[in-house]
């Protein structure tokens, strides 16, 4: 039984899932599938869809930061099942006002790539990806 079997299925066994995944990521992965893996460690299931996540330098960057800075928001965003989501989203964001700034500095400043991408990444990084720590008096 494949990965997307198990999906159009109404219950799925975690046994299951877990061997469909195995199968899947092991196998050529060139068939499309509604079953994605994160990193080949997570995987996120939505209603009879998945939707794959992939974290780059940035999303790894911030999972490493919030898991020792922000341990009760991991916590929260955990039992809640939405970490990678929240993560994934944090890198986008992060990417996306990057290649804008990096561009607009770029031409109003006429800074070199290098130097407006350097300067773009030290005016974002603490809005998404390196987030101020947790209060730890509470």
């Amino acid at each position: 039984m494949t990965a997307g079997d198990l999906l159009s299925r109404k219950s799925i066994n975690h046994d299951e899932l877990v061997e469909a995944c195995a199968r899947r990521v092991c196998s050529s992965a060139m068939g499309k599938s509604r079953l994605a893996t994160i990193n080949s460690a997570f995987l996120i299931l939505e209603t009879q869809m998945a939707k794959e996540i992939y974290l780059t330098q940035y999303g790894l960057m911030a999972e490493r930061h919030w898991r020792e800075f922000l341990p009760k928001m991991v916590r929260d965003l955990e039992s809640k099942g939405i970490l990678m989501e929240a993560l994934f989203e944090a890198q986008e964001t992060t990417l996306a006002e990057m290649e804008a700034l990096t561009r607009q500095l770029e031409t109003e400043q006429k800074m070199t790539p290098q130097q407006a991408h350097d300067r773009a990444w030290e005016m974002i990084r603490e809005k998404y990806i390196l987030l101020p720590p947790e209060d730890e008096s509470n």
